[in-house]
């Protein structure tokens, strides 16, 4: 589940932080490009995201296959961020073009604006339209991109998945 919150600017260099506040708690979160090293760490954030999101559809890749398909993904995605708070990565932003391919925010750490910084950061870039796809059941991702100004453009029923796949679209 993705929801809204805290705040985020960008800093030169393409590096974004942000502060908010959860249950009593001050946090901070950090962006910054993908390493190599933190291909473990995005797909464990993925796994974790995917486990939770994709309940619909039985989801259930295991951890190595995951980061085998993160490291051959990554090579093809042209601009990625990486969130941190408290020295771990808790989320992850990967676009390849003005398309969004992969959003996702390990599910101990939503709620508390990381998703926010990374999509704001994405916004930022200005690319327009600025596209993604979400699967129709994964009804707190759908709300997150609306509130932002995405609609549905499309939609397709992905045999591989067994769900239906939308298209949404920020216009320019």
């Amino acid at each position: 589940m993705l929801r809204n919150g805290g705040m985020a600017a960008t800093a030169p260099g393409g590096l974004s932080s942000g502060m908010g506040e959860s249950k009593g708690s001050t946090y901070r979160t950090t962006l910054r490009p993908l390493q190599g090293s933190d291909l473990d760490a995005i797909s464990r954030v993925h796994v974790a995201a995917c486990r939770l999101a994709y309940q619909f559809m039985d989801w259930n890749y295991p951890l190595g296959a995951m980061r085998e398909w993160c490291e051959a993904k990554s090579a093809g995605w042209d601009w990625i961020r990486v969130a941190e708070a408290e020295g771990a990565v808790v989320g992850y932003i990967a676009m390849t073009g003005a398309h969004v391919d992969q959003f996702f925010v390990d599910p101990n750490w939503q709620g508390r604006g990381h998703g926010a910084a990374l999509f704001a950061a994405a916004l930022a870039r200005g690319l327009r339209p600025l596209t993604l796809d979400v699967f129709e059941e994964n009804h707190p991702a759908r709300q997150f991109y609306e509130r932002r100004g995405f609609r549905e453009v499309s939609r397709r029923f992905s045999e591989q998945e067994r769900a239906v796949q939308l298209r949404y679209e920020l216009p320019a």
